[in-house]
């Protein structure tokens, strides 16, 4: 696979301020489809239910939640399964957690919190499994290991981390979708190519989890260019 060059940091517009918040609503939506689409979604529901098989419920904490769909997958997966799951998802932006709120009070088994994941509001081993989705990109390398680590201390059993691949065919089919799909929405258009630069090829995740200090560290790659890395807590 072709790796490109060093990590880009240069700002995402998501990460702004939003005035906005029905644009706001519009281009998360954006974000759950390409998930939904591309294989973000596919990927984080094998690696929970395999990395979960025979758990009779799960308490799972999203870092990162965006809109609260993917804790709503979450617990629509462990029906399916016979696992009842309750999610806990965090992010520390205010008007993405006030979004998610809302999702989240048509689902019981969903709360919302807001949250830096870096300082987790959370006592140790609170929850059987961390994930989080498209997050980890948005931050430099030691942002990353540290949330890494808050992740693993309040974990029980499995932390998993659902991302891009820093790869060239990524970038070529992000600045293909900017061009077309995400055209009319421009901070998608924007962020969509940036968020493939940002993020991480399978040798640098597999580093920070490492550094983290998660067990057994292990990233595979789910078509199309799909990161999952999983870990699990420090003993």
């Amino acid at each position: 696979m072709t790796v490109l060059g060093a990590r880009r940091l240069d700002p995402e517009r998501m990460d702004g301020e939003w005035t906005d918040l029905s644009a706001l609503r519009r281009t998360l939506g954006r974000v759950a489809q390409v998930n939904a689409r591309l294989g973000g979604t596919r990927a984080l529901r094998k690696a929970l239910l395999s990395g979960c098989r025979g758990a009779s419920a799960l308490q799972v904490l999203d870092v990162g939640t965006g809109d609260a769909s993917m804790c709503v997958k979450m617990v629509e997966w462990g029906a399916a399964a016979r696992t009842p799951a309750s999610v806990v998802g965090v992010d520390s932006h205010p008007q993405i957690t006030e979004i998610a709120g809302t999702r989240a009070r048509s689902h019981e088994a969903v709360r919302i919190v807001r949250a830096d994941g870096r300082d987790l509001p959370f006592p140790d081993r609170a929850f059987d499994v961390t994930t989080c989705t498209l997050t980890l990109h948005h931050l430099d390398e030691r942002g990353a290991a540290a949330l890494l680590s808050e992740m693993a201390r309040v974990s029980r059993r499995m932390v998993l981390v659902n991302d891009l691949e820093r790869c060239l065919p990524n970038l070529l089919g992000a600045k293909l979708l900017a061009a077309t799909v995400w055209r009319q929405d421009p901070v998608v258009r924007h962020d969509g190519p940036l968020s493939v630069l940002r993020s991480f090829a399978p040798k640098e995740l597999e580093a920070i989890g490492r550094s983290a200090g998660l067990r057994a560290v292990r990233v595979t790659r789910y078509f199309p260019y799909r990161l999952i890395l999983s870990g699990e807590p420090p003993r």
